[in-house]
């Protein structure tokens, strides 16, 4: 007869299980950096992507510019009522008139008429503002342009149908071919014009305007320098206007203009980084000329998009 026999399961421990904890956390680690840095660099670019700033490649022109403060000085005749009564305008401002032209004509208190006509030809501006017998081509070498420009003055003008009185000015003809611009420069501001036999200015009344001027006059007292300026552009304003602030052009550079904070030192090098297909590529350029934050180049092509503020991205990123 057979025993039945006992038997015992000894269970074992399982070898190796700390070691592939250990390579599986590893393997999870790297690739939650690797996915860190993916989403890093995908969002840096995003946002570095939103706050690029790109100027387009074209041709222009780089202006350097001295501003000034003026005035202006016009060869005038004031006109005067030659009665009392009512006034009615026969012209328009601004118009050209010759010599002999009807301007106004005055109604007295006992119905008569009386007509004023014109004595010199130019331009009829029923503005005043009572510089013109202190303002005159003639005495130009006499004036000081910091304290003419402090003297109060009110410009007026007479409406159709106001009561005149006999003497009162009513309107005044200017030159139509000359005016002329007077400024104060100290002795270095006046070296960088002294050579100029001509310049544009553009004045304040007139921004879209430019204007060219001879200096014709100069007057040197210390370290302060008057300059005269003979203007013969009509430009909006140019006969009502008499204090104005302008620019000075003393210098034009043609090429392609570009902010200077788009510009890259590498070296001895200077170059912008642009966009080509979406990527950022540098290209070195060759800087002409300067002024204040604008700069004029060469070497690039027309229709590229350059990135003006280049420190917010890397050679060979994608945007």
């Amino acid at each position: 007869m057979k025993k039945n026999r006992k038997f015992t399961v000894v269970h074992g421990k399982r070898r190796g299980r700390t070691g592939e904890k250990l390579v599986y956390f590893l393997l999870t680690a790297v690739i939650v950096l690797f996915g860190i840095q993916a989403f890093y660099s995908f969002a840096r670019d995003a946002l570095t992507a939103r706050f690029v700033r790109t100027v387009v490649v074209e041709n222009g022109v780089l202006e350097t510019i001295q501003s000034v403060e003026g005035v202006i000085v016009r060869e005038e005749r004031v006109v005067a009522a030659p009665a009392t009564g009512k006034l009615e305008w026969l012209v328009g401002e601004g118009e050209r008139l010759a010599i002999g032209t009807p301007v106004v004509r005055i109604k007295t208190a006992d119905n008569n008429w009386q007509t004023v006509h014109t004595s010199v030809s130019g331009v009829i501006i029923m503005q005043l503002d009572g510089l013109e017998g202190v303002l005159q081509p003639q005495s130009m070498t006499e004036i000081n342009v910091p304290l003419t420009r402090k003297i109060p003055f009110k410009p007026s003008r007479l409406s159709a149908g106001e009561e005149v009185r006999q003497g009162s000015l009513l309107f005044k003809i200017v030159d139509n071919f000359t005016w002329y611009y007077a400024i104060e420069l100290t002795a270095g501001e006046y070296a960088g014009l002294s050579e100029q036999s001509s310049v544009t200015l553009r004045f304040s009344f007139a921004p879209d305007q430019d204007a060219t001027g001879q200096p014709v006059v100069v007057e040197e007292d210390g370290d302060k320098v008057t300059l005269i300026f003979e203007m013969k552009d009509d430009v909006d304003g140019c006969f009502t206007q008499r204090l104005a602030s302008a620019d000075v052009i003393t210098k034009r550079v043609r090429g392609i203009v570009l902010p200077t904070s788009a510009l890259i030192e590498r070296g001895d090098e200077t170059g912008v980084y642009i966009l080509e297909k979406s990527i950022v590529r540098y290209r070195p350029v060759d800087v002409i000329d300067t002024w204040q934050e604008e700069a004029v180049v060469s070497g690039l092509r027309i229709g590229f998009p350059v990135i003006t503020n280049p420190n917010l991205v890397r050679e060979g990123q994608r945007l």
